[in-house]
């Protein structure tokens, strides 16, 4: 069995106008992302550090809503 304790995928910032929650960015562990009000969510919501030190999808963008 092998262990990926120490793999630690890129960092990540939260997206322009929008937040996200989660700061670690180590294996199994998760990042959610949510735009401000006004905006899309362009993207996953939810990304996951991989044991090949990836995340499981892509960092999302937020886009303003057309009125």
């Amino acid at each position: 069995m092998m262990l990926f304790t120490g793999v630690k995928c890129p960092r990540v910032q939260a997206p322009t106008n929008g937040i996200m929650r989660g700061n670690s960015f180590t294996f199994r562990n998760t990042l959610e992302f949510e735009c401000n009000l006004g905006y899309l969510l362009q993207g996953d919501s939810v990304i996951e550090c991989l044991n090949t030190a990836k995340w499981s999808g892509n960092k999302p963008t937020c886009i303003r809503k057309k009125t």
